[in-house]
């Protein structure tokens, strides 16, 4: 086996990550080598990537604590520089680190998320030393860059790399989209349409979106809700949305990985709404053309949330404040109305500019060489 300057060793081969990992795969200086499994996250279909290796097997230890196992036999390729998801509860991936260093010659980068900010003093202690054995560090967003110089970090080892979904296909599906009334045939009336998608958790908080809706009908304001997605709350949303009498302006589309289809509603929606934290709901909405909501909390919130610029390509509000959330959605929602083509456009240029996967290959490439 020929092997080239650089390998990557991920916790899972995520469908969402192809993107990535096939830019770098184009160079043909990568080798790949990802965990098992990830919770029900669909996989990578291993034959898209010419220098995909191995499969380790993700050996749980207890709660979030892991070993990828076999992993450390990577060690002892040739390879100049690894690149290993930053997971400070991977067991695995402190022996590589503390190895690595005795490899002369041989550097190790994090991929990561890095500080959020609402760390603990212990926590905060573990990271600094994990991050500290790099010698670089991949980040999804500049809140945690700003956090590690605080933390006497060096700026030239952080490099912001954000996120990215498949860039290829939803702009190849962007070139085809046109403005249609396709929420007519799920409300029947032509209000405007507040759409999520993702996963019905606790953490999303859409209690708060159908009480918004229950609010605004209280001052004769209409409007609907459309919802992609499965999870364990979705019962007693059906519950509080029955409850509020809101049942005729919310529709559960329920899971949905029909592109095309998902594609449609985005961009003929009015705005994206996720009351709780926002990941990656906000690249694939903005791939779209439409504009985010959600709380400013960065401690609490996901790096993708960087992505929203306030007036510009979605907007925030005070977390856990439903009045402010019901304020800033009739706000949106009146901008969005006399601003739509142009507010898609700003979506556009956000995911043109930083969220995708040619861009984070572009930082990637840099920091190595």
């Amino acid at each position: 086996m020929i092997y080239p300057e650089n390998c990557v060793i991920y916790n899972y081969a995520q469908h969402y990550r192809l993107g990535i990992f096939k830019e770098l795969d184009k160079t043909k200086d990568f080798h790949f080598y990802f965990g098992d499994k990830y919770r029900d996250v669909k996989k990578i279909n291993y034959k898209h990537l010419s220098g995909f290796v191995k499969e380790f097997r993700n050996i749980k230890i207890f709660k979030e604590v892991y070993f990828q196992f076999n992993s450390i036999e990577t060690l002892f390729k040739p390879y100049n520089n690894y690149i290993i998801l930053g997971e400070y509860f991977c067991v695995s991936t402190w022996i590589m680190l503390i190895s690595l260093k005795l490899f002369k010659g041989k550097k190790v980068y994090l991929w990561t998320h890095g500080y959020y900010g609402n760390e603990s003093k212990f926590k905060s202690f573990v990271k600094d030393l994990f991050f500290s054995l790099a010698d670089g560090v991949f980040l999804y967003g500049n809140h945690s860059r700003e956090i590690m110089i605080k933390r006497k970090f060096t700026s030239d080892r952080l490099s912001v790399i954000y996120n990215s979904l498949n860039y290829t296909k939803s702009k190849s599906l962007r070139s085809k989209l046109v403005e249609q009334k396709i929420f007519y045939e799920y409300f029947k009336n032509y209000n405007p349409t507040i759409l999520f998608i993702g996963r019905l958790t606790k953490v999303k908080r859409l209690d708060m979106l159908l009480d918004v809706v229950h609010q605004l009908a209280a001052n004769s304001i209409s409007i609907n809700v459309f919802i992609f997605g499965k999870g364990e709350l979705e019962g007693s949303l059906r519950d509080l949305a029955m409850e509020l009498d809101v049942v005729s302006n919310v529709f559960f589309y329920g899971a949905c990985y029909d592109e095309e289809i998902i594609a449609q509603h985005i961009y003929n929606c009015d705005i994206v709404v996720s009351p709780g934290n926002v990941g990656l709901t906000a690249i694939h909405s903005m791939s779209y053309g439409a504009p985010v909501i959600t709380h400013g909390n960065m401690k609490n919130q996901m790096p993708e949330s960087e992505a929203i610029i306030p007036g510009f390509s979605g907007d925030y509000f005070a977390e856990g404040d439903k009045v402010n959330l019901m304020s800033v959605i009739k706000n949106w929602l009146v901008f969005s109305e006399q601003n739509r083509d142009v507010i898609r456009e700003n979506c556009f240029e956000q995911i043109d500019s930083k969220f995708n996967p040619l861009y984070q290959k572009r930082v990637i490439l840099k920091a190595l060489k």
